[in-house]
């Protein structure tokens, strides 16, 4: 029953994905962007959707069971934090310059050693964030679908 629905998401995940990109005039930078034009309830949606991950979940999930309420809710009040101050400094004069991402506002600001450096730490937070959702997973294959870990 999992794998019947994950594999409905997926399917329409690419579905949606190949109508829309039919639809979207200019480059794949303005598909990236979405031309600069979603409502705020819609991006606040999908940054949510991005943060509610088997990582997050799991890993709140056994925080809050061993030490409490707000040892699991650290990581979703801190991401919220973090989207809102991100929102607050950096994303109309990102916007208003046309750039995707911070990387590129920190090459214009700082020059292009910290463009690179920032580009690297992105890069390895993303692999360790990516290392625990596949662990992540693994448990959640091995306890629903008993797949051994």
């Amino acid at each position: 029953m999992i794998i019947t629905g994950i594999t409905v998401s997926v399917v329409a995940v690419i579905a949606i994905g190949l109508l829309v990109a039919r639809k979207v005039d200019g480059d794949s930078t303005n598909f990236l962007v979405a031309g600069r034009s979603l409502a705020l309830p819609l991006v606040a949606a999908g940054l949510m959707g991005q943060a509610v991950d088997s990582n997050a979940t799991l890993g709140n999930t056994d925080l809050a069971s061993s030490l409490g309420f707000w040892a699991g809710a650290s990581l979703p009040l801190g991401l919220g934090l973090c989207l809102l101050i991100t929102g607050i400094f950096f994303a109309a004069p990102m916007n208003r310059m046309g750039l995707l991402t911070l990387p590129d506002f920190f090459r214009i600001k700082y020059g292009r050693s910290i463009e690179l450096s920032s580009s690297l730490l992105m890069i390895f937070s993303f692999c360790i964030l990516l290392a625990g959702n596949l662990v992540a997973g693994g448990y959640i294959f091995e306890r629903f679908l008993y797949v051994p870990y």
